[in-house]
């Protein structure tokens, strides 16, 4: 079975390779001044440092050395989108505003 692209995810992509530099810096800037990105990020991030103790805790004792370090980046990535999805599910009415960029996007014709 072959799956066909994601038209919108192609069209962003296109659209974020014709951006110059100062387009860049001023997505970075919005980005790091955001109230709802800052609070996104300290999510993931807590989710990540939960999720690699508990895959450190939970891992048995005499595994394999490579098993460490997949359980880390494993726990560690389970945990960020744990954090990411406990973002989305508390955040305030403020922040859920609809996201400009895939407004941008949706054709018109």
């Amino acid at each position: 079975m072959h799956a066909s692209p994601d038209p919108q995810g192609t069209i962003g992509a296109l659209k974020f390779t014709q951006i110059d530099k100062q387009g860049f810096e001023d997505r970075a800037y919005r980005l790091h001044y955001n109230e709802s990105q800052s609070r996104a990020d300290a999510f993931a991030n807590a989710g990540a440092a939960v999720g690699l103790a508990a895959a450190a805790l939970l891992l048995p004792r005499g595994s394999p050395p490579l098993s460490y370090g997949l359980a880390a980046a494993g726990g560690s990535a389970v945990g960020t989108a744990l954090g990411v999805a406990a973002h989305v599910a508390s955040r305030p009415p403020e922040h859920r505003t609809p996201n400009k960029a895939l407004h941008e996007l949706v054709r018109s014709d």
